[in-house]
């Protein structure tokens, strides 16, 4: 009976990519164009075609899905398979290795008729296992090569590989719009939402030098305006530096013109405590004010602090001692962990980016000058540097950060439910 295999498709701009292809390849790519079912696609003919194949990804787990996808499709010509050592041999005698650059001399002393490496930007050994291993498998056959990567941040050897490539080598910068199965209409929802830079490196492979961006990339000058409370339940979200201890006043609601966000005062008080902040937040806002508002903040605090042992109270926490001043019950919306920085840095840009009515009124001088200055690295935590400069603190981004994870904290998977169109 004779086998089936079963291969995808490939788009306009994966053809062209074969069509022109030399011995040497390199390809750069937006994210989702569909690079690696390229790379699959040129391994998997190869072994059919009864030749051996090498495919190399920075790690083992970065090789975990490709195996799957490789191994599925190939399932009804496999000969022999080694979940151990990731080797596919066929029936038609051809075969695929699988490989780790985590060490350069992963497939030292095989021969292969193509050499593919995956996610070539990533691995930081790219340089000694391409030269060092890598390329010397393709002799006994006269191989082909291909050096496949979406962009990163900053100087690699493969921009410099791709910068210095000749005539015997062929390239390719490709973005994800140029795959037809990738809605447009996303693509430009995420050019909203991301920062340039990262948007112009993420999805349409520009090499892009990161420096420094704020932690809050999406906030505008058309985010400050004046806010008027209103008759609604207010939120208030607490960060506990000692020095200064942070706090924000905010109020949510839906009507019929849609949902709001409006930040409408800070506290910051120094060389201070929990409990002195809670004298002044009664002195600044009404008793009914306090009876029906919700609470959250620094999930840490609800541990003892060393602020709470300067202050002989470290037998309560300064979450209890909130929740005591304004018999809070379930108005104390505390997460039990503090979310990863990273993930409440994409809820905020996103809120800010599409959420119909977020704003910031003028007198929240603190915040909005964190909001336009803290910065974030490259991986997207925040930048906290000498505490007497206010642009290197971000207490009141912190305030801001809990306050959207608590109440909005699935804006992202569900934007429609806040009036996003």
């Amino acid at each position: 009976m004779e086998a089936i295999v079963n291969l995808k498709s490939l788009h306009e701009k994966q053809e062209h990519i074969l069509a022109t292809k030399k011995r040497f390849n390199i390809l750069k790519c937006g994210r989702r164009f569909g690079k690696t079912e390229l790379a699959e696609d040129i391994a998997i003919n190869t072994a059919l075609d009864g030749y051996p194949a090498g495919y190399w990804s920075p790690t083992y787990k970065d090789l975990y899905e490709v195996w799957n996808n490789v191994k599925r499709v190939l399932v009804d010509v496999t000969k022999r398979k080694d979940e151990q050592v990731k080797q596919i041999e066929l029936i038609t005698g051809g075969k695929i290795d699988f490989w780790s650059m985590e060490d350069p001399d992963s497939g030292r002393g095989r021969k292969y008729k193509v050499a593919i490496v995956d996610e070539a930007e990533k691995a930081s050994k790219l340089e000694s296992a391409l030269n060092g291993t890598i390329i010397p498998t393709l002799a006994d056959f006269q191989g082909d090569l291909w050096v496949i990567s979406s962009p990163k941040f900053g100087r690699t050897y493969f921009k410099e590989l791709y910068e210095s490539a000749g005539e015997n080598w062929a390239k390719w910068r490709f973005t994800t719009y140029d795959n037809p199965y990738i809605q447009k209409e996303e693509i430009d929802l995420q050019r909203r939402i991301l920062p340039s830079q990262y948007f112009d490196c993420e999805f349409l492979a520009q090499d892009v030098d990161l420096v420094s961006m704020p932690f809050a990339y999406n906030f505008k000058k058309e985010h400050i305006k004046e806010t008027t409370i209103m008759p609604t339940n207010g939120r208030f979200s607490q960060d506990f530096n000692v020095d200064p201890m942070a706090n924000i006043y905010l109020q949510m609601w839906f009507d019929s013109q849609g949902h709001h966000i409006w930040f409408h005062d800070e506290t910051e008080l120094f060389n201070s405590g929990t409990q002195e902040m809670l004298t002044t937040l009664k002195t600044k806002y009404s008793p009914q004010t306090h009876a029906t508002s919700f609470w959250t903040g620094d999930a840490t605090s609800q541990k003892r602090t060393a602020e709470q042992t300067i202050k002989s109270t470290k037998h309560i926490t300064s979450w209890v001692m909130i929740d005591r001043a304004f018999n809070l019950g379930k108005r104390m919306q505390v997460p039990r962990a503090n979310p990863p920085v990273s993930s409440t840095r994409e809820l905020l840009n996103t809120i800010l980016a599409l959420h119909p009515d977020i704003r910031f009124n003028p007198r929240m001088e603190k915040t909005i000058n964190e909001m336009r200055y803290v910065e974030a690295d490259e991986n997207g935590s925040i930048k906290k540097g000498e505490r007497k400069d206010d642009t290197k603190r971000a207490d009141f981004l912190d305030c801001v950060r809990y306050a959207l994870s608590t109440w909005c904290g699935d804006f992202i998977q569900n934007p429609k439910k806040y009036g996003v169109r």
